[in-house]
């Protein structure tokens, strides 16, 4: 592990001579933080990569339903980023099939249609929980539901009492 430096504002100075001891703090320091080095600076949610929707899949869940079944749960998703994702269904029959998001306890549909694919960009924020559902009352459908992005990584959540209050982000 690296080892963190206070780097002085000295040492920055216009009339300071560049040392290798600063050479040094300036080349460990990123990597220090990076690994939690002590007394270095945290990452804060902000520094965590921006999610932007794209057709690159990070999460995906496949399932066959055989029976009746209204509000579905075909797959959930807890969030940790800030940005944009897309939600992605698919059916092998028409059914009813709608993504929702939770934030702070309050769930919202952010899109439905009755067909066989959906397709949403949903804005997200830490905390935010993702579900992917159906009402199906017929023949068994075999369902396909993703969370895409445009290549940024997604970092997994809990998917449960997952509220973030008062923060910065």
């Amino acid at each position: 592990m690296a080892t963190y430096r206070t780097i002085a504002s000295s040492e920055v100075d216009p009339d300071s001579p560049v040392t290798s001891t600063l050479m040094g703090a300036l080349a460990d320091n990123p990597t220090a933080i990076t690994e939690g080095a002590t007394g270095a600076p945290r990452h804060v949610l902000k520094s965590i990569e921006r999610l932007d929707a794209g057709t690159e899949v990070r999460s995906q869940r496949t399932q066959t339903l055989s029976t009746n079944a209204t509000g579905e749960i075909l797959h959930e998703v807890g969030i940790a980023q800030i940005g944009d994702i897309n939600c992605y269904i698919t059916s092998t029959e028409t059914r009813t099939i709608y993504v929702t998001r939770s934030r702070s306890g309050s769930e919202s549909t952010m899109s439905t249609t009755s067909g066989t694919t959906l397709s949403v960009d949903v804005s997200v924020l830490p905390g935010d929980l993702i579900t992917f559902k159906t009402n199906t009352t017929a023949a068994p459908s075999t369902y396909v539901a993703q969370v895409r992005t445009d290549g940024a990584n997604l970092w997994p959540a809990p998917t449960d009492a997952f509220y973030i209050r008062n923060n910065d982000v």
